[in-house]
């Protein structure tokens, strides 16, 4: 019984995570199309773009390798 409730928590998890980083790819798409018109501005915002385009990618690291633990977490509860 146990095992069963261990295993719904980590699939509604998983299902959160993995909705998580399909916005943050949205995301990071519409960053990709607004990239144009970022270009035409001044280089002072050029960097920030940067800096929050790499925090956008180490969000979705690490937002993936939660879901991988809890992916191998969900294999060996039901192994």
């Amino acid at each position: 019984m146990m095992n069963l409730l261990l295993l719904l928590l980590l699939q509604l998890q998983l299902q959160q995570q993995q909705q998580h980083l399909q916005q943050q790819q949205e995301e990071s798409q519409q960053q990709e199309a607004g990239k144009e018109q970022q270009e035409e501005m001044a280089e002072e915002g050029e960097t920030q773009r940067k800096q929050q385009q790499q925090q956008q990618q180490q969000k979705q690291q690490q937002q993936q390798q939660q879901q991988q633990e809890g992916e191998q977490q969900q294999e060996q509860l039901m192994g």
